[in-house]
């Protein structure tokens, strides 16, 4: 199995058992940062909540790929996030709640390999947002 295929395959497996995961996301994320709900008063019907998990979930296909978008999307996404007032170690949690839910949907179906390439790609993203927030932060200082 290639780098990736793993959060591929796991990705199709939680889109035949879940026709939408964002309820699920979402009340992890609600769960882990209270904090963050406030921000999703005036949606209703999960419209916007739905609307980003999707882009996010289309930029986590592109990261494992040819990584046309994703790296750009991610970067321009930590600006807003927190122009909003969202700290860029808040932001980042998102991808590991992704990974979390998913795992929990699969439960006993969700593998090591899941596992392993999940973790890599959470590193990477990691790793670039750490990059990013650091260079913004020298970028301010100079």
């Amino acid at each position: 199995m290639m780098a990736g295929e793993a959060v591929m395959e796991s990705l199709e497996q939680v889109s035949e058992r879940c026709a939408d995961p964002t309820g699920a996301v979402y009340a992890k994320l609600f769960e882990q940062h209270p904090q963050m709900k406030p921000l999703f008063v005036l949606d209703k019907d999960d419209a916007a909540k739905g609307h980003m998990l999707q882009e996010v979930l289309e930029n986590l296909i592109d990261f494992t790929g040819e990584r046309h978008i994703a790296p750009h999307f991610i970067r321009s996404e930590l600006v807003n996030h927190d122009n909003l007032g969202i700290a860029p170690d808040v932001f980042g949690t998102f991808f590991p709640i992704l990974r979390d839910t998913f795992k929990d949907i699969l439960g006993a179906d969700w593998t090591e390999a899941m596992e392993r390439d999940w973790n890599a790609l959470l590193g990477e993203i990691d790793d670039m947002i750490r990059e990013e927030t650091g260079e913004r932060a020298q970028s301010a200082r100079a």
